[in-house]
């Protein structure tokens, strides 16, 4: 039990010295080494848990931190949106907030038929009165957090084992496509989510033999 508070309170120490990191411009090669060091630990902490302790399900929240932490170095940086795929993305969502109806031009026509992500965000930004702009920024990066708890799923119910759902998840959070597009506020943001959460109802369906999942 102490081994397991006390790793604890290493991995949230290691996400302070990392979003302090973040926050403050240190000289020279510093700060490349303070967010190794940081990316270390979190990963070192996570590792132990999975391997040396028992009851270790709070080490799934962990990964989803340690998920968006690694999404949001593509964003918090820029006073904008990374990736100029996401501006159009962007354009489409600022119709749907002006106008409250689809504005199909030729600048967002090929945004226009996957709008789950850009109504989504417009709910968020009427509802708390946020500049969409920051949720842009942040929503993708939560999304695709998340994920680590389809995945999880997943291979728990195809191994029964774990430690190897949980090693599945950190596997995958360190892909460094994953990392990166991921984080973009583009409608691809929601696809992977779906498409392995669709994987394990399926696999459920047919365990079950219960076709009404299908």
């Amino acid at each position: 039990m102490m081994n397991k508070k006390v790793s604890i309170i290493v991995f949230f120490l290691s996400i302070v010295l990392f979003c302090v990191n973040l926050r403050i411009n240190f000289l020279g090669d510093i700060k490349t080494i303070i967010f190794w060091i940081s990316i270390v630990m979190m990963l070192g902490i996570i590792l132990y848990q999975i391997f040396y302790l028992k009851n270790n399900q709070f080490v799934l929240f962990e990964i989803i931190l340690f998920y968006f932490l690694l999404h949001l170095l593509y964003q918090i940086n820029y006073f904008g949106l990374a990736e100029s795929d996401s501006y159009k993305d962007y354009d489409f969502l600022k119709t749907i907030i002006n106008s409250n109806y689809f504005v199909i031009n030729p600048i967002n026509s090929g945004v226009s038929g996957w709008p789950l992500l850009h109504l989504f965000t417009s709910f968020i930004t009427i509802i708390i009165k946020i500049d969409p702009l920051i949720i842009a920024k942040i929503l993708p990066s939560f999304i695709e957090s998340i994920i680590a708890i389809s995945i999880y799923l997943v291979v728990h119910t195809l191994y029964k084992n774990e430690k190897a759902a949980l090693l599945s998840c950190l596997i995958v959070g360190t892909i460094p496509t994953f990392v990166s597009f991921e984080s973009f506020f583009v409608r691809e943001s929601y696809a992977l989510y779906f498409l392995i959460l669709f994987f394990f109802i399926l696999y459920i369906a047919k365990q079950r033999d219960d076709y009404r999942f299908l």
